[in-house]
């Protein structure tokens, strides 16, 4: 994890949001502190990242209210942070200085720096990169905001109205749908001009465990193939055999014998939870989806046994989703 740690650290300096380092007697005698705690992950296509956020849930209770996010929850619950490396200009009534982890791998550990700008834990940092984002998107690409959602904008050519650009803003990920080229790339350098570097895949990608691919007949795939092998391998059904159904002929019946045994409701709706979010993809099991999340409260061990059913028919189906395509 040192090189993440490294990089996510090269990049606060370079974009000037956190910069010179103090010891605690250097600090101003008005300086607010926040310590940091830095938050691992390895993403779905393999690669490790690293953020570094401030704690404001350990600030006294007036700060935390006017200039922090408290951090929520704790363990795997803190990457559900609510805040956005923004990249602008933090407005703060007082000199705040982020106290970096003592066994952090890099030569700033236990080093004080300077918070110049919007940081993961802040409580404007969201507010701050959503007005960024939308000026840079808005003023510089002159791309025109939908009236239903401020998120979602659009662009048409004024020479041809045939080619029209829509981008919808996630966040920090932008998912385009274009039949212009030009339109796209005057959107990316005018995002590069502010924000620096791009990561821009325009042959497939992923978005919030969504798998993106466009083909060559010319439509666009979508998948969850990652995420639910994933699931299967954590939940221990990837070695079992494949099944072709969602669900079989006694998937509405009466339970019997064994099958009536309570099982944990927490464990269960955790397992609902996670197929849930495969019916993004995957239509055909909602109704076995929608059944089933009528028991979480009161489960049973058939009604385990017929989730798990569904995990292990999601598992010997990759490549299935939902397809769009273009005619024109």
């Amino acid at each position: 994890m040192v090189a993440p740690t490294a990089v996510e650290v090269a990049k606060q300096w370079r974009l000037e949001a956190l910069v010179r380092d103090f010891s605690l007697r250097e600090l101003p005698s008005n300086a607010v502190i926040v310590r940091a705690h830095v938050l691992y992950k390895i993403k779905a296509d393999d690669h490790n990242t690293c953020r570094i956020a401030a704690m404001g849930d350990q600030l006294p209770p007036s700060l935390a209210s006017d200039t922090f996010a408290a951090v929520v929850g704790k363990g795997p619950k803190v990457l559900a942070i609510a805040a956005m490396q923004a990249h602008c200009q933090l407005n703060s009534p007082v000199p705040m200085y982020l106290l970096l982890p003592g066994n952090l791998p890099h030569p700033l550990a236990g080093r004080y720096l300077i918070i110049q700008h919007a940081i993961y834990g802040l409580r404007e940092s969201n507010r701050l990169f959503n007005l960024e984002m939308t000026r840079v998107i808005t003023d510089v690409a002159s791309f025109v905001p939908t009236h239903g959602d401020s998120q979602l904008f659009v662009k048409t050519d004024l020479l041809n109205s045939g080619l029209k650009f829509i981008a919808s803003v996630t966040v920090d990920d932008v998912l385009i749908l274009s039949n212009s080229a030009s339109m796209r790339q005057e959107l990316l350098d005018a995002l590069a001009a502010r924000f620096g570097p791009l990561t821009v895949n325009l042959e497939s990608a992923m978005h919030t465990g969504v798998e993106f691919t466009r083909l060559s007949s010319r439509g666009v795939l979508f998948t969850q193939d990652r995420a639910i092998g994933k699931a299967a391998s954590v939940v221990g059904v990837s070695h079992l055999r494949f099944v072709q159904l969602p669900g079989d002929g006694a998937l509405f019946s009466k339970l019997v014998g064994e099958e009536c045994v309570p099982v944990d409701s927490a464990v269960f709706s955790s397992h609902m939870g996670k197929l849930f979010q495969f019916c993004k993809t995957h239509h055909e099991i909602r109704l076995v989806v929608s059944y089933l999340c009528s028991f979480n409260v009161s489960s049973l061990e058939g009604h385990y046994r017929r989730a798990i059913h569904l995990l292990r028919y999601l598992a010997s189906t990759p490549g299935m989703g939902c397809l769009f395509f273009c005619a024109g």
